[in-house]
């Protein structure tokens, strides 16, 4: 059988994490790289010695690419989308979030819609076992009519970043948009309802306080709390720090009914891949009916978490999209459900900046497109 042609698209720590998982396939490759910075290159023939270098554009004249992987930093995701949509490929794992700015999102919408292919948005955090089953569970009415949804996630501060890109709000959209996109994502992903209302307060009390780049003082924030309300009268929120590494579990995540609680606890990264055994998950059904708490380990294979570094959920999210071309299915996570996770994003960092709750009423169709202008969005 004939292995799936991928060309990747940034070869930085989440392109690495892909080479590797890839790898992992027995029926995938990725045959062509493009990355610019020579470090990054060296460290991705260490994966794949033979791999081709080429440029962005010369993806137009390669034969037998079956499928893109884009995952460099987010401010340049709209340029390369744009190049692709004119380009003869027509499947695409493209990492979040889709875009940065208001500005983009209607153009990205149309560019899409012309291309005709299927874009896949990466929200590994989907596919982390304990979250993946906190959804199961919820959605098969095991605590009765949902009401609400808490996520917290206490972790350690940003990574360094080639260029050190993600220090800039000009560049990752803010950190509710950067790294909270994946929750926004999940709380409709179990809602299935519009959001309605948006209202946060964050700000930078204790990461990069002290650094200074070319581009002057970072003006990312480091923690903030974010309520979103529901068409549906749902309502979910958001527990974000980012200089909290050192817990057991990185992301806790609660779903309460009318008949009980249903919380999922992922292990930290750093609990992952600092030993030879590593901290596998949990979730705990809660009913009030019988006030017993029942505790089940949620594991995966250890081989596939010590790969990367999401709780080997870029693994089965490969499964996925590797299913999608070839069965020839529909994306999981698409377009649409990515746009949407960022424009949650971008009205969480405009309620952190001028205090005020911000009204997404109307900008969702029935089915949760985007019909209404973002503009205002904009910082």
């Amino acid at each position: 059988m004939k292995k799936i042609s991928y060309a990747l698209i940034g070869g930085g720590m989440m392109g690495l994490e892909h080479i590797r998982y890839v790898n992992k396939m027995n029926n995938a490759t990725i045959d062509t790289i493009i990355e610019p910075d020579k470090a990054q290159r060296s460290m991705c023939q260490e994966h794949i010695p033979n791999v081709e270098f080429n440029s962005l554009e010369s993806l137009n004249f390669k034969d037998g690419i079956d499928a893109v992987i884009v995952c460099t930093p987010n401010h340049t995701h709209f340029d390369i989308l744009r190049f692709l949509f004119k380009s003869k490929i027509k499947n695409i794992l493209l990492e979040k979030p889709v875009v940065t700015k208001p500005s983009d999102v209607f153009k990205i919408k149309k560019m899409a819609k012309d291309w005709g292919g299927k874009i896949w948005v990466g929200m590994e955090y989907r596919y982390m076992a304990p979250i993946s089953e906190l959804l199961k569970e919820g959605k098969k009415g095991t605590i009765g009519i949902p009401c609400m949804m808490t996520v917290r996630e206490h972790r350690n501060p940003f990574l360094k970043k080639v260029g050190n890109w993600n220090r800039f709000n000009k560049n990752s959209g803010g950190t509710l948009v950067e790294k909270c996109c994946h929750f926004f994502d999940l709380m409709h992903l179990f809602f299935q309802s519009n959001p309605k209302k948006v209202f946060a307060s964050g700000g930078k009390n204790v990461n990069h306080l002290d650094e200074y780049y070319e581009d002057g003082k970072p003006d990312i924030i480091d923690n903030a709390f974010v309520i979103v309300d529901f068409e549906n009268g749902k309502r979910a929120m958001l527990d974000l720090c980012m200089f909290a590494e050192g817990a057991t579990y990185q992301e806790e995540l609660s779903i309460t009914g009318s008949k009980g609680r249903i919380d999922a606890r992922v292990p930290a990264m750093w609990a992952e891949t600092s030993k030879d055994n590593p901290t596998h998950g949990e979730l705990t059904i809660n009913m009030r009916n019988t006030q017993k708490p029942e505790t089940r380990i949620i594991k995966v294979q250890e081989d596939i978490l010590k790969i990367g570094g999401h709780s080997g959920s870029t693994w089965f999210e490969h499964l996925g999209f590797l299913s999608m071309i070839k069965n020839d299915l529909e994306p999981d996570v698409s377009l649409e459900d990515g746009i949407r996770a960022v424009i949650i994003g971008m009205a969480a960092e405009k309620s952190v900046k001028t205090g005020k709750q911000i009204d997404l009423t109307g900008m969702f169709d029935d089915q949760g497109n985007l019909i209404k202008d973002v503009s205002e969005l904009r910082i």
